[in-house]
This record gives structure tokens, sequence and C-alpha cells, in this order.
């Protein structure tokens, strides 16, 4: 069956890169699900199907689904499948936390005396920085928080 049809080629994994791709694939389902491309009830492939589409072992997917609704992205359902859980509240929930933490930065920000320019320049910067990171923190077997730490 494979992946649903607006799905196939969306999940790209680079084997040749040093972060495992259990967390990249991981990612990229959080991102289809906070970014609306799967939506709360959608029913995600099943391990094999998912597995075959993207070259991994159907254990690696196994382990991808179970982590995903440890953090609440998806629900399994005995016999049924994973479906995709609440997006909206994961994502407004995600979202309310980083218009807090933006609005406390601009806050601080602009009573140092910066400017919108200043804050946009760092911010774009501490992002480019953090990708970096993350690559060289796998290589060396550490694992920098997930997209809820930023």
């Amino acid at each position: 069956m494979g992946l649903p049809l607006s799905l196939v080629g969306r999940i790209r994994l680079d084997k040749q890169s040093k972060v495992p791709i259990q967390h990249q694939l991981q990612r990229h389902i959080q991102f289809l699900i906070f970014s609306g491309e799967l939506r709360e009830g959608d029913r995600l492939p099943s391990y094999r199907d998912l597995a075959e589409d993207v070259g991994v072992n159907r254990n690696t997917i196994s382990h991808v689904y179970s982590e995903l609704e440890r953090e609440g992205w998806v629900r399994g359902k005995p016999g049924s499948g994973t479906f995709v859980q609440a997006s909206g509240h994961v994502q407004n929930r995600n979202l309310h936390t980083l218009q807090g933490v933006v609005d406390e930065a601009v806050e601080r920000a602009v009573a140092l005396g910066f400017r919108e320019e200043d804050l946009l320049r760092t911010l774009q910067g501490r992002l480019r920085m953090r990708a970096g990171a993350e690559e060289a923190a796998w290589h060396k077997g550490r694992k920098i928080a997930d997209r809820s730490c930023l």
C-alpha cells in the first residue's frame, strides 16, 4: 500500500548523516504533523509499508512510532494502526510556549536597546549554529534536546 500519495517523497532520510535514521524519521513525521500535512485522525502507514517506502528495518519504525506515541504525537490502536493524535493541541501548546519564549526575549532585548534587525540576525544565527551543533553532538553520541527546547 505504501505512504498516502500526499506523503510519497516527503520523507527523505540521509543515510550518510551522523544523525541516526530513527531520529531523522521521527523529526520528519513530527514536522508533517506540526505543519498540518498530517491531521488529527490520519492513519500513519503500517510499520511494514513505511519501512519499505523509506528503506529501513520495521523495528526502526516501531521505535519511532513508540517514541511519537510517548510524546503525544500519535496513538496506536491495536489491530487498527497508528493515528495522528490531537495535532492541533500539540501544535497550539508548542506554539503558545514558543510565543511566550519569544515575547520574553523581545522584551528583554528591547529593554537593553536592541533593534529588530539585531533580534532577527541573532535568532537566525543561533538557529544555524544549533543545526550544526546537533549533527556534531550526534557524532559524539550525545543527544541535544528536541525541538521543544528551541
